[in-house]
């Protein structure tokens, strides 16, 4: 079933997407203003509504109607993704590289991260707020040992990191969390250790 956003922050950021180019923030906030709640079910029926907002010209009523219109892919997982702050960019991610994109998150909602180029830590990481992931929960924990140890690898220019490196970079958890995680994440060979590196 195909579901358009209803609450304001979902459709300002919905008609600031990648569809609705020279669309700015202050455009779309009008048109929900005029419009209200249901105003993209409304113009997706009839968008002569369009000309109800002040200021709006023919060149942005064509780009909003056909960017509803060409979307004809949006449904439940979208919106659900959209609400926990992800871009239309990383929805396309995640959509494109998963079957069923619910079911992978649910899991694990970092995993998109080890596995799509693109798909960083920050967007993971609205992935489990949204999902009111615990904040000492493993799998969080992990993908922060993971994060800390791409940056500081990116950082020195060295492709080899000591255990004792990652601890001294690390506040809130101890040398026995960051080796657990480290241990974790070497069996899911996102990660390999060799000797103490």
């Amino acid at each position: 079933r195909i579901i358009l956003p209803t609450n304001e922050k979902q459709i300002i950021r919905f008609l600031t997407g990648d569809k609705f180019p020279t669309i700015g923030k202050k455009t779309a906030t009008q048109i929900y203003d005029v419009l209200g709640e249901s105003c993209l079910e409304e113009i997706s029926k009839d968008a002569s509504i369009l000309y109800q907002v002040p200021g709006l010209n023919q060149k942005k009523i064509d780009i909003i109607e056909k960017g509803i219109q060409e979307f004809s892919g949006f449904n439940e997982t979208y919106v659900k993704l959209m609400k926990m702050g992800l871009s239309d960019g990383k929805i396309a991610l995640l959509q494109k590289e998963y079957k069923n994109v619910m079911e992978v998150i649910e899991e694990n909602c970092f995993q998109p991260y080890y596995e799509i180029h693109g798909f960083g830590y920050q967007s993971a990481c609205k992935l489990a707020d949204g999902m009111n992931m615990d904040p000492m929960d493993i799998r969080r924990k992990d993908a922060f040992i993971y994060d800390l140890c791409r940056n500081l690898s990116m950082n020195t220019g060295n492709t080899f990191l000591t255990f004792a490196s990652v601890v001294e970079n690390v506040r809130g958890l101890s040398a026995q969390d960051v080796k657990d995680s480290i241990l974790r994440l070497n069996d899911e060979s996102y990660l390999y250790i060799e000797d103490d590196k």
